[in-house]
């Protein structure tokens, strides 16, 4: 009997452990170019949107449950780790045909972040994600 609560309490704890390591503490989107910039940025409740580089906070909004679940659960989804490496499908933003974009992952100390893509043309690893992060906009 003992053994049987001592596994199910190791159980417990690995599974708490893993848990957590999929827990982002934010997640920042920024499109800029010569007179564009746009930055969406996710903390666990709320989605801050800027316009301006100039401006602190252009839009604020509170998310709910269904938002934050639709967000973890894409974000289960891409391995965090590798997101250096994602290749960008298309070049436009190195000869000003499109804004520069990058998306950032805050977790723990670490701070994961893409290479630079086109704002409008994401990794296709990285297009539900960019999506629902801009549809915040609304």
């Amino acid at each position: 009997m003992i053994n049987y609560i001592f596994s199910a309490l190791i159980f417990l704890i690995a599974f708490d452990g893993c848990s957590q390591e999929t827990k982002v503490d934010e997640v920042i989107y920024t499109a800029t170019s010569r007179g564009f910039y746009e930055e969406v940025r996710i903390t666990n409740d709320s989605c801050i949107i800027k316009k301006s580089k100039d401006t602190l906070v252009t839009k604020a909004i509170a998310l709910n449950t269904s938002q934050k679940n639709n967000l973890n659960e894409i974000l289960r989804k891409i391995s965090l780790e590798k997101l250096n490496k994602i290749a960008a499908p298309s070049e436009a933003h190195t000869y000003d045909g499109a804004a520069m974009a990058t998306l950032k992952v805050k977790k723990g100390d670490s701070l994961l972040e893409t290479r630079t893509f086109d704002h409008g043309n994401p990794p296709k690893q990285l297009v539900d994600l960019v999506n629902l992060m801009l549809g915040f906009e609304g």
